[in-house]
């Protein structure tokens, strides 16, 4: 999205500040190892690679040892 426009009654509101800087939506993230983070830390790595259970419930995910 490059110089967008949202369009009103009142006047045009440029929104291609809101994007400058964004990142790509084809972007890659390492994956995580028990040595370096990725999208989780290598702690939290360690844990799942462990044999604990993840498990989520109505607060969202957590960790059963």
């Amino acid at each position: 999205m490059k110089n967008l426009t949202v369009r009103n009654e009142a006047k045009d509101i440029p929104c291609k500040s809101d994007v400058d800087g964004k990142a790509a939506g084809n972007h890659t993230h390492p994956a995580a190892t028990q040595s370096a983070a990725g999208l989780m830390s290598a702690a939290d790595k360690k844990k799942l690679d462990g044999g604990y259970l993840v498990k989520s419930d109505s607060n969202g995910l957590y960790v059963e040892y």
